[in-house]
């Protein structure tokens, strides 16, 4: 069994499974509301444009997210440590993505893309307001997924996920 296989079971357990999703879900969110907000005059408007807009995270761009992220580690004794940095990467570009293909009105959105994308990937995108905010908000996500993903669905996720190594 490879190492990237041996990840792939780690982060598709049940428990990991959750948490991962819990925190892809609360950082594509923090990361669009981050968005909207950078885009509008002010936080009325913005609000206005989240609840218009309608956009939720995909259980399934998730689960792709971690075997991405996995497959492409080249160096696995720092995969532990930083694993959640590109997780979070992954959701905010997810998040960014999302929002200029559903903004008619955003102004110069190539733009606007590549130069988010290239705070992102130098780690210049989260800020401490936002990260204050994971913090007090991961908890209230957990137990929702907790709820929603059964342990015999997340083996099934598992299988799957394995057998896309």
């Amino acid at each position: 069994m490879t190492q990237s296989e041996k990840e792939i079971i780690n982060q598709f357990a049940y428990d990991n499974l959750i948490t991962n999703l819990s925190k892809y879900e609360l950082y594509y969110q923090i990361s669009l509301e981050y968005l909207v907000q950078q885009t509008e005059f002010d936080k009325e408007s913005a609000l206005a444009k989240l609840e218009k807009m309608q956009l939720e995270v995909d259980p399934e761009h998730v689960f792709y997210s971690i075997i991405a992220i996995t497959r492409n580690w080249k160096n696995f004794a720092t995969y532990k440590e930083k694993f959640e940095t590109e997780l979070q990467k992954h959701a905010s570009i997810n998040a960014l993505e999302d929002y200029v293909k559903n903004d008619p009105d955003l102004l110069h959105p190539e733009i606007f893309l590549d130069e988010t994308i290239e705070k992102i990937n130098n780690e210049e995108f989260f800020n401490q307001k936002m990260k204050q905010f994971f913090d007090e908000e991961i908890d209230n996500i957990l137990i929702r997924w907790q709820t929603i993903v059964p342990k015999d669905l997340a083996e099934n996720i598992k299988s799957v996920a394995l057998s896309m190594m």
